[in-house]
C-alpha cells in the first residue's frame, strides 16, 4: 500500500515523506496530516487510545487526520447483523463461499471494532476536535478529525 500511494503522489514527491512501521518508531513531526486506511481494526482496543494519542502528538495544530476502517454496532444482535452483512457483501462480489465461515471467525475474532460513536469519544479523549463522519459505505466508516 505504501508503495502504491508512493506511485500515486510521484508528482509532488518533493513535498511529501513516507514512513513504514508502527507509531512510537514515527517521526516526531510536526506533520501536516495523517491518513490511517482500513488498519485501526488491527489495533488492539487497549492500545488504541494511546495509538491515537501518538499521532496526536506528531501533528500540528489544526492538522486533519483522516480515519477510515470497520465500525458498526457492538450490542447484540446489531454486531452479528453488521457482521453477516459485512461477510454477504464480500459473496456478491465473487468471493469464495467456502470461505464465508473464516471470514466471519475473523471479523468477530481477530479485528477490533468499535462502534461509531465508541470511535468518535475516542478520537476527543486523544485529543481530536471537529469529528465528521464523510463516509459510510456498509461496514466501513470514516473520519475527519483535526488536531486540537
Amino acid at each position: 500500500m505504501l508503495r502504491l500511494a508512493e506511485q500515486v503522489a510521484s508528482p509532488h514527491a518533493a513535498r511529501m515523506q513516507f514512513h513504514q512501521g508502527y507509531i512510537d518508531a514515527a517521526p516526531d513531526g510536526p506533520f501536516d496530516a495523517v491518513t490511517s486506511i482500513l488498519t485501526f481494526q488491527f489495533i488492539p482496543h487497549d492500545q488504541r487510545l494511546e495509538t491515537l494519542k501518538q499521532i496526536r502528538r506528531r501533528l500540528k495544530i489544526g492538522a486533519p487526520l483522516i480515519l477510515v476502517h470497520l465500525s458498526f454496532p457492538q450490542t447484540e444482535p446489531e454486531r452479528s447483523i453488521w457482521i453477516a452483512r459485512h461477510v454477504a457483501f464480500g459473496l456478491s462480489n465473487g468471493t469464495d463461499p467456502t470461505r464465508v465461515k473464516s471470514a466471519r471467525r475473523a471479523i468477530n475474532d481477530r479485528l477490533t471494532i468499535l462502534s461509531p460513536e465508541d470511535e468518535v469519544a475516542m478520537m476527543q479523549e486523544a485529543g481530536f476536535s471537529n469529528t465528521a463522519l464523510f463516509y459510510a459505505g456498509m461496514s466501513i466508516k470514516g473520519w475527519a478529525a483535526y488536531a486540537q
